[in-house]
């Protein structure tokens, strides 16, 4: 207490339990009045307000950068830096050197077998976005698979995956939605055997949880790279809740 007062001016109560810690094989103990917590919860990850407010300090712009530069080499000409590095005859440029660069002019991306063209700017999400170009073959069979209990949810996003569809030149017909009673590895291969054909371009399989949490989902993209061999994208009914769902579909 006295050397944390004395080095730090950090006055603490006397009576708190400590934290132990074991890392690399060592043990140690943190007083919790000195700790805070570092990562988000589930509620701080969908907060796109709380999201911007750490980009603007973790992302920092070049300029900014530079200034924080000059902060932090100015602090070499301070006591008791400077006296330090005066005994030892060191001195510190507080302004970052300068160097002359070129700028390349980033060229376009070839698209549509060269009958296309997108600049590569800011916008370049949205010009690829727009850019999608007609491959000449056409998702006309694309089925959506999950269990009873999520059907509205996938139904939304389903309508959502119809906005999306206007966007690409691409032609993606209206998916069809097929559900589950039950999400057991059983019940999700019948269904699988019985709908997936050869004519089904893309079946979407929307799995309960979030990440790769499903116990299925190895299982069913094994299946669905043999024996019914067909393109497949498997999505968690939590990405389905988020509010990244309208890029979700764009993707």
């Amino acid at each position: 207490m006295e050397y944390y007062e004395t080095k730090y001016g950090k006055k603490m109560s006397q009576n708190q339990p400590l934290l132990k810690v074991t890392r690399r094989g060592k043990t140690i103990y943190l007083i919790p009045e000195l700790c805070f917590s570092t990562s988000l919860d589930e509620s701080e990850r969908q907060n796109e307000n709380l999201k911007r407010e750490l980009t603007q300090i973790s992302k920092k712009t070049p300029y900014e950068r530079v200034i924080k530069t000059k902060e932090f080499l100015s602090m070499f000409n301070e006591n008791p830096t400077k006296g330090l590095l005066d005994q030892w005859d060191i001195q510190v440029d507080t302004q970052p050197r300068t160097v002359e660069g070129k700028i390349l002019a980033p060229g376009k991306l070839v698209m549509n077998q060269g009958k296309e063209y997108v600049e590569i700017d800011r916008n370049l999400n949205n010009n690829t976005v727009r850019g999608l170009f007609d491959s000449g073959r056409s998702l006309d069979k694309v089925y959506v698979f999950c269990v009873s209990k999520d059907k509205s949810l996938v139904q939304n996003f389903i309508d959502k995956l119809g906005d999306a569809r206007q966007k690409i030149k691409n032609l993606i017909n209206q998916p069809e939605l097929f559900t589950i009673a039950h999400s057991d590895w059983e019940s999700w291969r019948t269904i699988l055997s019985q709908k997936i054909t050869s004519d089904v371009r893309l079946a979407i399989i929307v799995l309960p949880g979030k990440g790769k949490s499903s116990s299925y989902y190895n299982d069913i993209k094994r299946y669905l790279l043999t024996p019914k061999p067909v393109l497949s994208q498997v999505v968690m009914s939590a990405t389905l809740q988020s509010n990244k769902i309208n890029s979700l579909s764009t993707k």
